[in-house]
């Protein structure tokens, strides 16, 4: 069982292939719809309006520079379809016991995707990025680069930290913020599903639970909009647009206004209502 309270969201998944790349590798998880690859479109849009007390979206990136990384992504989200009522219907009403669910399906995806790379005979890979709302209250999971962000009273913070060796040094204080966005291990990641097994278990960050309310957007991307939309950009994007599907579609056209070097994927979801 799961929270009884209910939320009214509006949610929109977005996709582009960019002006660089041959294939999409992005993909998304919109509370049980990914993207096929029998959609052959430049951009692919999907839209839901629902109440429920639960509910699950995430992205995916295939490793850049490796094999098959549409198939990587593909099968993170695949995966999350198959594990979403296990997730959903076995968190005892606290929203905190869902990481244990996750914390399996991460596991297994990993490996499932690592011994794909062994059967083709090179490394294969995906960022991961989830958010998880159940009844009030929210949770993020991420491995890689891909993230996760809240706008609420008009202010944005970002829920994830990527997991880049530069964002690392930066951590530790060796780089700065400028000289990691300008160094060659910005975009080398030390987590990512399809790590081998023998380098140990996997694990995604996980955030502190917290409490949502009316109006607050969540928006959840990969690096082909980050690298091309600032972060005070893409707050006004979300604060200007009064829709998830205008947001979405508005910050997809500028990072490709600015290049649009990557795969470019998001995800925009607004609260609309909580129900008791």
């Amino acid at each position: 069982m799961y929270s009884e309270k209910n939320i009214i969201l509006r949610a929109t998944a977005a996709t582009h292939i960019g002006y660089v790349r041959s294939a999409n590798e992005d993909n998304f998880y919109l509370n049980g719809i990914f993207f096929s690859p029998s959609m052959t479109e430049k951009t692919i849009l999907f839209d839901i309006n629902e109440a429920d007390s639960f509910f699950l979206f995430a992205v995916s990136d295939g490793l850049g520079g490796e094999i098959r990384g549409d198939e990587a992504s593909l099968t993170a989200m695949r995966e999350l379809k198959k594990a979403h009522n296990l997730i959903k219907n076995n968190n005892n009403g606290n929203i905190n016991s869902c990481a244990v669910n996750i914390n399996s399906y991460i596991k297994n995806t990993n490996n499932l995707i690592y011994n794909m790379s062994v059967q083709y005979g090179a490394r294969m890979g995906t960022t991961f990025a989830a958010l998880l709302i159940c009844g009030d209250r929210a949770q993020t999971f991420n491995l890689g680069d891909s993230r996760i962000y809240h706008v609420t009273d008009g202010e944005i913070v970002q829920l994830t930290k990527d997991h880049t060796e530069a964002e690392r040094l930066v951590r530790l204080g060796i780089l700065s913020p400028e000289e990691a966005s300008k160094s060659a291990s910005k975009n080398m990641l030390y987590k990512f599903l399809g790590i081998p097994p023998k380098e140990g278990i996997i694990e995604a960050d996980i955030s502190e639970s917290f409490f949502v309310k009316k109006g607050d957007v969540f928006l959840l991307c990969t690096d082909g909009l980050t690298n091309m939309v600032e972060n005070e950009r893409i707050k006004d994007v979300i604060n200007t647009e009064n829709t998830p599907s205008k947001a979405a579609s508005k910050l997809i056209n500028e990072a490709l206004e600015n290049g649009g070097f990557d795969n470019i994927t998001c995800i925009v979801v607004k609260i609309e209502d909580i129900l008791s």
